[in-house]
């Protein structure tokens, strides 16, 4: 593989993990409205992190099989089978919700904290029910980053624990990163 094209690889893997270590820090947030924007967000992000790494394997057959052992302990951890249960039903099409407004006026979400580096137009009541940012991605794609998701948007079979223990959805998000996170580190060590 090119060297620009690696350097370009891990450049939108480092973007697409900072977003998803810091949707795992949010899924602790106190309105459970913004821990399910959160949970989401470690869905996606972490998704694409998984992503961008199979891509690296894809051009160099010894970062493939390092790739693929990491992501076979992955898929045995029960935490992670349960997380990726998790996983379908967030990403599962719903009804449509209505009155989706899209804000570029400067100010829109600020209720929320600050905009978020590649945040193209602040959402509020999109299909999901929910409201965030549009992020310009790296590569050029489009992503939601959710900051709210209506309470009823998680699946009844997981729950969220303010104290986020055993088996909460938090502890579900927060095994899924760890995995990830060492994904990245033997992608850095492997290609730098």
């Amino acid at each position: 593989m090119k060297p620009r094209v690696v350097s370009e690889i891990l450049r939108n893997l480092s973007e697409a993990a900072r977003l998803t270590d810091a949707a795992a820090a949010d899924t602790r947030h106190a309105m459970a409205e913004r821990q399910l924007g959160a949970v989401r967000n470690v869905v996606v992000f972490g998704k694409r992190v998984l992503g961008l790494l199979h891509e690296l394997g894809s051009a160099d057959p010894g970062f493939a099989d390092l790739f693929a052992q990491n992501r076979l302990a992955m898929t045995e951890d029960p935490k992670i089978q349960r997380f990726d249960l998790l996983a379908v039903e967030m990403l599962r099409e719903r009804s449509p919700q209505l009155n989706v407004t899209h804000l570029a006026i400067p100010s829109a979400g600020t209720k929320f904290g600050s905009r978020p580096p590649n945040a193209r137009v602040f959402f509020s009541g999109d299909r999901l029910g929910g409201s965030g940012w549009e992020l310009v991605m790296g590569d050029g794609s489009i992503e939601k980053h959710y900051l709210t998701l209506p309470t009823d948007f998680l699946p009844e079979s997981f729950k969220l624990s303010a104290a986020a223990g055993p088996d909460s959805v938090q502890e579900l998000c927060d095994e899924f990163v760890s995995h990830l996170r060492e994904m990245i580190r033997n992608a850095r060590q492997y290609f730098e």
